[in-house]
């Protein structure tokens, strides 16, 4: 049998070729031959191994249907098992990479990320930075064939806790019995000021956020509900399966979402008044006068649902958004490029 499954992604994402580029980055995220982003079906595959191998040693499912779905690796005999299931690549829907190839948008779909360790003084360790390329959030969708009807219920299971790695699974029409992931969303009001640290270094130079990480609602959520005996303690603090969102500033009742790095605004003007998304922005000499500058902090809101526009729709719809200050502070403004911001329900908001 078949079962069609779909992955979409809630934040950036990677998924190394091996490559790099030179001393600007140092591994590229694997594309394909249009140069579109992809889940290969072999991470795929390893995915749902590694939970299910994980689940058959918790007792939750047999484990007997691994090796037909999985196969067995050869020994040194040359003896194993291959398996029954064949995984597709996870790719962009038709009318997507339509899209996107037609227009030449493929840059787009791509971001640059830094990270570097850190020392207990709070001062980056010296020969850490490492930069990775990464693919924006969206959405894949892939196939499994093969797959014995016995093991239907246990790969959708396992399926279940592959998606909190990555990103939300759902089967589709022909596959059966997966909802993966199921939301909460909460407000939180604050009665007081607080003060959130970006790192928990207690020397050098601090940092606050404009934002409560999810981390601290889990905290909050373990002082309460924690209890050692209690078999849902791991599946709810452990396992990864329940993920709690950061909570973003709201206007008017919407969840508020970073300024997108790729909006930029004259250097006379704020981001309120107006915004250019730069890799779609022609270089023209009066754009060159604007003297543009990148928009690195504050929040926007979507006016309503009549004004997104999603992925394949890109080419014809433009966007229109309200970019929130970290005060509170906002206004409506015309996204001046064709591109897609489509909103994404979070956990959590206040």
């Amino acid at each position: 049998m078949r079962i069609d499954y779909s992955i979409e992604f809630f934040s950036y994402w990677h998924c190394g070729s091996g490559l790099a580029a030179g001393a600007d980055v140092d591994e590229l995220a694997i594309k394909d031959g249009d140069g579109l982003p992809y889940v290969p079906g072999r991470t795929v595959k390893g995915l749902l191994r590694d939970a299910a191998e994980s689940l058959a040693r918790a007792g939750a499912v047999d484990g007997a249907f691994i090796p037909e779905v999985f196969g067995v690796s050869g020994d040194e005999e040359g003896h194993g098992q291959r398996s029954l299931a064949s995984f597709s690549d996870a790719t962009l829907s038709e009318r997507e990479r339509e899209v996107i190839t037609e227009g030449k948008l493929q840059d787009g779909l791509f971001a640059s990320v830094s990270s570097t360790a850190i020392g207990d003084d709070g001062i980056a360790k010296d020969h850490t930075l490492r930069k990775l390329q990464v693919a924006v959030p969206c959405t894949v969708t892939g196939s499994i064939t093969g797959v014995p009807e016995s093991a239907e219920k246990d790969l959708v299971t396992c399926m279940s806790i592959a998606a909190a790695g990555s990103g939300a699974v759902r089967s589709g029409p022909k596959g059966r019995g997966i909802d993966a992931m199921e939301k909460l969303q909460f407000r939180c009001t604050l009665k007081s000021d607080v003060v959130l640290s970006a790192s928990p270094a207690t020397q050098g130079g601090g940092r606050t956020l404009d934002f409560i990480p999810g981390n601290a609602f889990l905290g909050i959520a373990a002082s309460s509900l924690y209890d050692k005996e209690d078999e849902h303690t791991w599946l709810l603090f452990h396992s990864s399966q329940v993920r709690f969102g950061d909570a973003h500033p709201s206007l008017e009742g919407r969840r508020g979402l970073h300024v997108p790095a790729a909006l930029f605004y004259p250097k006379l003007k704020s981001v309120t008044e107006e915004c250019y998304v730069r890799y779609k922005t022609p270089e023209t000499e009066a754009v060159k006068d604007m003297q543009l500058k990148q928009c690195r902090s504050g929040y926007y809101a979507f006016d309503d649902a009549a004004h997104t526009a999603s992925l394949s729709a890109a080419a014809r719809a433009t966007s229109r958004c309200s970019p929130t200050s970290p005060s509170g502070r906002a206004s409506s403004c015309t996204s001046r490029s064709s591109s897609t911001m489509t909103p994404r329900p979070a956990v959590m908001s206040w």
